[in-house]
Formats: structure tokens, sequence, C-alpha cells
């Protein structure tokens, strides 16, 4: 299942994020939850490392 299916407003949401796995979408928050608890703040870090990870 692709996000485009989970979200309700597809307009306002990038291509690359509508085309993306539903599970795929989920591990990458769990690793950013993981990583804030651990105490870092590089929030946008945290976030491409999350993209390159979970592809």
């Amino acid at each position: 299942m692709k996000m485009r299916e989970v979200v309700k407003e597809t307009r306002i949401w990038k291509e690359e994020y509508l085309n993306l796995d539903v599970i795929v979408a989920k591990q990458r928050s769990e690793y950013c939850k993981i990583q804030n608890m651990s105490g870092r703040k590089d929030h946008y870090k945290i976030y491409e490392e999350a993209r390159r990870l979970f592809k």
C-alpha cells in the first residue's frame, strides 16, 4: 500500500512521499523517534539518515 491511499489531502504532499510505501514510512518515523529520544537535536540530519537507511 502506498501513502497516496492513506493521505487525505494529496495535493499538498510531494509526489515522492505519495509514492512511498507505508511500511517504509513507518520505519523512518520509528528511527526518527528513537534518535530524538536518545538526545539528538539535529532533526534534519536524522531525517536524512532515515531516508538513506530506509528506501
